[in-house]
């Protein structure tokens, strides 16, 4: 059975910040570390970051540590550089 898509109100109601959905996606904060999560509201991927971006063209920026890099929307890092801030 496949869950029914959350609005952007009921995801306000379960995390701290809630962007805007991208590619069928939306980042998300709770607790300091960003992720983004499935229409229905759950987890795309397991990992945490300090920062996210949304998607774009299959690709999401993200900061771990003081590390950038890309991932794709399963969460698999992408094969473009790093890069340390």
């Amino acid at each position: 059975m496949t869950k029914r898509a959350v609005t952007r109100e009921e995801l306000l109601e379960m995390y701290d910040a809630v962007g805007r959905f991208s590619e069928g996606l939306v980042w998300v904060r709770i607790g300091g570390q960003e992720f983004h999560v499935q229409s229905n509201g759950d987890p795309a991927y397991a990992d945490r970051y300090d920062y996210v971006s949304p998607f774009s063209k299959g690709l999401a920026y993200v900061l771990k540590g003081k590390v950038f890099f890309q991932i794709r929307p399963n969460g698999e890092r992408s094969r473009m550089p790093s890069q340390s801030c």
